[in-house]
C-alpha cells in the first residue's frame, strides 16, 4: 500500500501543483491586465498633460500677442494726438509767420511812405509835405516823430502862409 498512498500523494501533489500553477497563471494574467490599465491610464494622463501644455503655451502666446498688440496701439494712440498736437501747433506757427510777414511787409512800405513824407520835409517840399501829411499821420509813428513832423508841417505852414501873404 506504500506504493499506492505515494501514487496517491503524488497525484494528489500534482493535482495541487497544477491547481497552484493555474491560480499562478491567473494571478499572472490578472497582474497584466493590470499593468495594461495602468500603463493605458498613464499614457492618458500624459496625452491630457501634453494637451493642457500646448493649450497653456497657445493661452500664453495669445496672451503676448494680445498684451504687445494693446501697448503698440497705446503708443500709436499717444503719437497720433502728439502729432496732432504738433500740426495744430504748426498750423498756429505757421498763421503767425504769415501775420507776421503780412505786419513787415506793411511796415516796410509804411516805413517807405514815412521816409517819403521825411523826404518832402527836409527838402522843403512845403505844399507836397502839407498836403501828405493827414495821410502820414496815420502811419504807425512814434510820439516823438509825430512831434517832429507836426511842427515841421506847422512852420512850413507858417513860411508858405509867410510868402503867400507876401505875394
Amino acid at each position: 500500500m506504500n506504493v499506492e498512498e505515494e501514487v496517491k500523494d503524488i497525484k494528489k501533489e500534482i493535482v495541487e501543483s497544477r491547481g497552484l500553477a493555474i491560480r499562478t497563471n491567473n494571478l499572472v494574467n490578472s497582474l497584466g491586465s493590470d499593468i495594461k490599465a495602468i500603463a493605458k491610464r498613464q499614457a492618458g494622463y500624459e496625452r491630457r498633460f501634453t494637451l493642457n501644455s500646448a493649450v497653456a503655451y497657445i493661452i500664453f502666446s495669445i496672451l503676448t500677442f494680445v498684451g504687445l498688440n494693446m501697448a503698440y496701439l497705446a503708443q500709436r494712440a499717444k503719437l497720433k494726438s502728439e502729432k496732432e498736437v504738433v500740426q495744430t501747433n504748426l498750423q498756429e506757427l505757421e498763421a503767425e509767420l504769415d501775420k507776421m510777414k503780412k505786419s513787415q511787409k506793411s511796415r516796410e512800405r509804411s516805413e517807405k511812405q514815412i521816409q517819403e513824407f521825411y523826404q518832402m520835409v527836409h527838402d522843403h517840399r512845403s505844399e507836397e509835405a502839407i498836403a501828405a501829411y493827414p495821410k502820414a499821420m496815420t502811419y504807425p509813428l512814434t510820439d516823438i516823430e509825430q512831434s517832429f513832423f507836426k511842427d515841421q508841417v506847422d512852420t512850413m505852414r507858417a513860411e508858405l502862409s509867410l510868402a503867400r501873404f507876401q505875394e
